[in-house]
């Protein structure tokens, strides 16, 4: 039993001597690969005198760079100084044949080892700041010579936006790719010819990315022709925020303030001191909406909608005025007449077709009388006709009573219909200018 076991001992020491191996040799390999690819490009450097100011194919045609991009997150658009943030993972790919290797393995550069060789002087135009991170930088060199580029990279890139119909607006903002040293003729820039660009994430927390095109121009310089690669980004602005934040509440102030026309006319302090709250809310509302916002020299669509709201605010609050105006004008009349106005009886007088004296005189409850005739010969066939054509001939005169309109009482009941009705037209307006 003990040999038996001392056997089985010694063939599992066997197998699990070959693991224990692989598991040493590979640190060493992976260390070993590293050196070999700084050696190489070491004597590549020496051998060939490299210089890396000197572009490749220097006294041959242009050199070609293409490019692309992959867009990690859009942070941030700011319309405050219209300026928006992008993370973007940028690559550059091109030929360097003095940095041709005979080895099949690919030569690794990271961090600022990349700086050792010659590197497209790539910048964008119309970056505000641009930030390159040192240790997330990477460069890969074939066997042909062919160098792969990567770098990670934030760019906060002007953009110049049109807030016309903020917040319902498009804004389009680009980014614009060149060389700061080399023309078109030492150098040229291409996109990338499949996906040149690519999104990770096409949402924001206030906009949309609908769309991406790209497109190369030439620009002309003092110092001659460059060629630009351009990016343009269409963002669509979300409407909930601004919904929520301004529009109800402007749409509940307005609404609110046509409570004093149901109000009663006496009640001129409850009325004004509801018509100085809301016009308050609605200037409230308008210099918050304002507050990260660039000043431009025109009116949003926003301004349009809060100036709107508030002429309706105020124009309730001069209502309510008007109201009491004409109230005090009615009870300085009536006190100037020494009594109030009283009603006075209509009367409803029956005039014959006939001639004949009316003989029949109507209150204003319906109740017919007689009325005393003057002596004459004809008496009793005028009264014959008149009585035979009381239902067919005689037409009703009402007799006016002497009463006047109260101004105060009109306009009150008018704008309880007027303004809601003005107010929902407006919108039917405003909406269908600004969201199409």
């Amino acid at each position: 039993m003990a040999l038996l076991r001392l056997m089985s001992t010694w063939l599992l020491s066997l197998l699990l001597l070959p693991m224990k191996a692989s598991l040493s040799e590979n640190p060493s390999i992976l260390r070993s690969e590293a050196a070999n690819a700084s050696a190489i490009l070491n004597r590549l450097l020496r051998k060939k005198c490299y210089d890396k100011k000197t572009r490749p194919n220097v006294t041959g045609p242009p050199e070609i760079v293409n490019v692309s991009m992959a867009i990690k997150a859009f942070s941030e658009i700011k319309e405050s100084n219209m300026e928006f943030q992008v993370y973007v993972y940028f690559r550059q790919q091109w030929f360097d044949k003095r940095l041709a290797h005979k080895h099949e393995a690919t030569l690794a550069l990271g961090g600022t080892d990349v700086e050792r060789i010659w590197l497209p002087d790539t910048y964008i135009t119309n970056a505000n700041d641009y930030e390159v991170f040192p240790s997330n930088q990477l460069v890969l060199i074939d066997s042909e010579g062919k160098i792969y580029y990567f770098a990670y990279v934030r760019i906060a890139g002007a953009c110049q936006m049109n807030l016309v119909k903020f917040p319902m607006d498009v804004q389009r903002c680009h980014l614009t790719l060149e060389s700061f040293r080399h023309t078109i003729e030492e150098m040229d820039f291409k996109w990338k010819e499949k996906e040149p660009i690519a999104l990770f994430n096409e949402e924001l927390a206030e906009f949309d990315v609908v769309k991406h095109e790209v497109k190369t121009k030439k620009a002309n310089y003092i110092s001659g022709v460059y060629q630009n690669l351009i990016v343009t980004f269409t963002f669509h602005r979300r409407m909930g925020f601004y919904f929520i934040q301004f529009y109800i509440p402007c749409i509940v102030m307005v609404s609110l303030s046509w409570i004093s026309f149901w109000m009663d006319r006496y009640y001129i302090g409850e009325r004004l001191s509801l018509g100085i709250t809301t016009i308050l809310t609605i200037v409230f509302l308008l210099g918050s909406s304002n507050s990260t916002m660039p000043r431009v020299s025109y009116a949003k669509a926003i301004d349009w909608y809060l100036l709107g709201s508030f002429i309706f605010v105020f124009s309730t609050l001069v209502t309510d005025l008007l109201v009491y105006r004409f109230r005090s004008k009615e009870e300085q009349r009536k006190m100037d007449a020494g009594k109030e106005a009283k009603p006075q009886n209509n009367k409803i007088v029956f005039q014959c077709k006939h001639g004949c004296q009316p003989n029949f005189v109507a209150d204003a409850n319906g109740h017919i009388h007689l009325v005393s005739q003057p002596e004459n010969s004809n008496r009793v066939e005028q009264k014959a006709q008149c009585t035979e054509g009381l239902r067919t001939c005689c037409v009703a005169c009402y007799q006016p009573r002497d009463t006047k309109t109260d101004l105060s009482v009109v306009t009150n009941k008018c704008c309880r219909y007027m303004f809601p009705i003005s107010f929902a037209v407006f919108n039917l307006v405003y909406w269908l200018a600004f969201s199409t």
